[in-house]
């Protein structure tokens, strides 16, 4: 297993993460960090399943499927950015990931 150090760097940059000592790091952003690492973890020789959407417009996310995708977890993004990643119709996005007021 590899980590790509670049993006996690970059990872860690963006959220002013560079010069705080880890041991003044909250509980979330030691989560944040791990999952972040978890990402940009690359697994020679493994491939995930896409999710996808089924042809009643049912979405799947596969068993494995990239943790990222596993929105139920904590590592995982908001279904709202898997469709989009996904570039799902309006329909679709309108179904799992509706738009609040706020948005």
């Amino acid at each position: 297993m590899e980590i790509d150090l670049n993006k996690l760097a970059e990872w860690i940059m963006e959220n002013n993460l560079m010069d705080k000592p880890l041991k003044d790091f909250t509980k979330e952003e030691i989560l944040q960090l791990f999952e972040q690492a978890e990402l940009v973890t690359y697994v020679a020789n493994q491939a995930y399943s896409p999710p996808y959407i089924k042809e009643n417009g049912t979405l799947v996310i596969p068993a494995d499927a990239h943790p990222k995708h596993k929105y139920w977890e904590p590592t995982g993004q908001s279904i709202r950015q898997t469709l989009q990643e996904m570039e799902v119709s309006d329909e679709i996005m309108e179904r799992y990931a509706p738009k609040s007021d706020n948005d």
